[in-house]
């Protein structure tokens, strides 16, 4: 079936807790962390001493003397490479030539956590000292700084279309400024942890993972072991944020230790190792010109960044800001983007990676512009507004106009926006409310899944997916029995384990379930097909004259005659099964995103410097909504994560050590309930020709922008970088 073909039946379904609720919220959800295994060890990494320099000699000796040691590996004894690691240069597992402050140069397996802990404080490591840059702009103008031997440039990123010098010259109006974005962490709540054990040359490893297939994919590389001798499990996950979809070095490093020891053994990152040696988000300043026309239409978007990424470039190379192409008119757009690496902690992908830095600078520019002009920021948006991806690709169905509408009404736009930025210093306090928006890229990947008629009559599917909190099992549950006519009930879901499910591209992209719902819709069309064929060679009816009712296979024109699932699946015939995979792509001249307009407000304590967000309205057009109640949570929590990168979140290192100074949850300030307002969500459902889109990263992407907006508004300081801290905002006043 093409996936041109491929229609949706839109039902209005009432939300559905989750299927795995009573077990997260009861304790019952084993976790990494939590599962045991007889004869277990567990491990700990050697962090580098120094931000930069070459591994001269490593003494174990005194840790190897600790009672309870069972093995330690090293640079020096040890070379595998992390395949992911880094997306151009070779990094390995243990680290040679250290590039950042608590770079892993070994890692040590104990019987205990305190041994481990007291044989790491034993072992010492001399290095020939290497130049080091803090500063990415240091990083490119100091050629004696060698971060890598091809440079401290990672691959320059580039893209555009139509004349941008041509538009900026016909633009009556350029408003240019520079926009910067600082460093975050992804902070979840479940830190790095592994846990591997080998038998019989076959590899097990209970991994923290996004994605269960990749993660099997990536140890095989660095093992040189076959695929079909790892298995990955990762039942729960506790919080990735687009940080763990591979096999990370710990899962590595725990089947390395494994290996050698022979034993289990649980690798885990303390949470200040969490913070420096988990990627998070690289740090941008934006050169950013924007060209209108004499009556305000925009015409040109033309931006040049510098982005910090760390020691090692994580995230693939390419795409590191843009977006503006898909929310508004322009005859032409350019991005030039240089990824700078610099002696701190590596970068990579992060809830909306791109998106985050690149909504701030073009939503708040945007905002700029129409206060500049005299013009109302929500009608300056809705007059350039684009149904056209880069100037000419149309998009399969966009909702944002609608989504516009509906959140201004919700917020009561028209009553209580003022344009005016007054500011009344005197007063102790401002209020002023903001909006901005939003659009992320929509893909759907090749896909598979099993369906299977159990012997009670109920229906297992099996995906090779991992529910990171998005609530994907329950979507998969919600769409087999929605199309097989059954209850949810009737549906088991099995998940998380390269063993018994198909394989699966991972949890990255909010393409889990766009990308799952037209596998699982043809798969469960095919098992209803061949329930029926059984029940008609059993009843020795037509097939057309049979229904599907519940568990029940009944005749529509022979009363009494009907056969249940259990009946059907327990006979001696062969299992009722399907095994189904869509190689789907969209067409190369289809744009699909998805769309968010936020809205809010905020009070501003002049005195304390304090800005405190007193409500939050998110629209967004996410397609068909499967299941309301989990995409309700997606967005309240992409607001949580937005306002605490617009207001708190911060990586702050020492530029004479390169240490990073906040490695925990005491320092490194990340949301309270007292911070979280009232978030109102809704939803603009449109009929998109390819089923649901993606909805997990869009909400995170314009709630800085919209803070800052409606900071400015209450008192007309305009903020270019985030986060807007208390200290920030004093020195604004002064």
């Amino acid at each position: 079936m093409k996936l041109q073909e491929i229609q949706q039946i839109y039902r209005k379904t009432e939300p559905l807790e989750r299927v795995d609720g009573a077990q997260r919220a009861g304790g019952r959800a084993l976790f990494t962390d939590d599962i045991k295994i007889s004869g277990l060890l567990y491990g700990r990494i050697i962090p580098s001493m120094v931000a930069h320099g070459r591994v001269k000699k490593i003494d174990i000796s005194e840790a190897a003397k600790v009672e309870g040691v069972a093995t330690i590996l090293t640079c020096e004894n040890t070379l595998v490479r992390w395949p992911s690691g880094d997306r151009i240069n070779e990094r390995l597992v243990f680290a040679p030539t250290p590039r950042f402050f608590g770079d892993c140069i070994g890692a040590v397996a104990g019987v205990s956590r305190e041994v481990c802990e007291k044989a790491v404080s034993l072992v010492t490591a001399d290095y020939d000292i290497l130049p080091t840059s803090f500063d990415p702009m240091q990083s490119l103008s100091d050629e004696s700084t060698k971060i890598w031997p091809s440079g401290n440039m990672q691959k320059e990123y580039s893209f555009e279309f139509g004349d941008i010098q041509k538009s900026l010259s016909e633009s009556k109006i350029v408003f240019e400024n520079t926009y910067k974005t600082n460093r975050h962490h992804c902070a979840a709540l479940e830190p790095a942890v592994s846990l591997a054990f080998w038998d019989e040359g076959k590899l097990t490893v209970h991994a923290s993972t996004q994605g269960i297939s990749r993660c099997r994919h990536e140890l095989s590389l660095a093992l040189g072991i076959d695929e079909s001798r790892i298995r990955v499990i990762c039942k729960f996950k506790g919080g990735g944020f687009g940080n763990k979809n591979n096999a990370m070095d710990y899962d590595i490093i725990a089947a390395l230790l494994s290996r050698e020891a022979r034993r289990p053994v649980l690798l885990e990152y303390t949470r200040s190792e969490d913070f420096t040696n988990l990627h998070g988000r690289w740090a941008t300043s934006q050169r950013v010109k924007l060209g209108l026309a004499k009556n305000g239409n925009t015409l040109a978007y033309d931006v040049d960044a510098i982005c910090d990424i760390g020691a090692y470039g994580r995230h693939p190379a390419g795409k590191y800001v843009g977006g503006p192409e898909n929310l508004y008119s322009l005859k032409s757009m350019k991005v030039k983007a240089i990824p700078v690496y610099t002696n701190t902690p590596t970068t990579g992908n992060m809830r909306a990676p791109v998106g985050v830095p690149s909504t701030f600078a073009f939503e708040t520019a945007v905002d700029e512009a129409a206060y500049s002009l005299g013009r109302d920021p929500l009608e300056f948006r809705l007059s350039n507004l684009t149904n056209l991806s880069e100037g000419s690709i149309p998009f399969s169905s966009n909702g944002l106009q609608e989504c516009i509408k509906h959140g201004a009404e919700m917020i009561d736009w028209q009553n209580r926006f003022q344009l005016h930025t007054s500011g009344d210093r005197d007063a102790s306090s401002a209020v002023g409310i903001g909006v901005a928006l939003a659009a992320w890229h929509s893909e759907i990947e090749t896909s598979a899944v099993k369906l299977k008629v159990e012997a009670d009559g109920s229906v297992s599917v099996s995906a090779g997916i991992v529910d990171i909190g998005t609530g994907a099992k329950t979507a998969l549950a919600l769409i087999a029995a929605t199309e097989l006519g059954l209850n949810r009930s009737q549906i088991n879901i099995e998940t998380g384990d390269t063993e018994t499910c198909p394989p699966f591209i991972g949890e990255s992209g909010s393409k889990t379930t766009a990308t799952m719902n037209m596998v699982v819709k043809q798969a469960a069309l095919k098992l209803k097909d061949m329930i029926l064929d059984r029940a008609a060679s059993r009843l020795h009816l037509r097939k057309d004259s049979l229904r599907l009712d519940a568990d029940v296979v009944r005749s529509r024109e022979t009363d009494g005659k009907h056969l249940s699932l259990k009946e059907l699946a327990s006979s001696s015939e062969p299992a009722i099964v399907v095994t189904e995979m869509v190689e789907a792509k969209i067409p190369p001249n289809v744009a699909r995103s998805s769309f968010g307009a936020h809205f809010c407000e905020v009070n501003v304590d002049f005195g304390l410097g304090k800005i405190t967000v007193e409500r939050y309205v998110a629209v967004h057009d996410s397609g068909h909504i499967v299941n309301r109640l989990t995409a309700e949570s997606q967005v309240q929590g992409g607001v949580v994560m937005g306002i605490g990168l617009a207001l708190m979140e911060e990586l702050v290192f020492d530029h004479e050590t390169g240490t990073l100074l906040n490695p925990s949850l005491n320092s490194y300030h990340i949301p309270r309930n007292d911070d979280i307002p009232p978030i109102e969500v809704d939803f603009v459902e449109t009929n998109d020709p390819y089923g649901p889109k993606s909805l997990g990263e869009v909400p995170v992407m314009p709630v800085s922008p919209c803070i800052g907006n409606a900071v400015f508004n209450a008192t007309g300081i305009r903020f270019r970088e985030i986060p807007i801290t208390p200290e920030r905002f004093i020195r604004a006043m002064i």
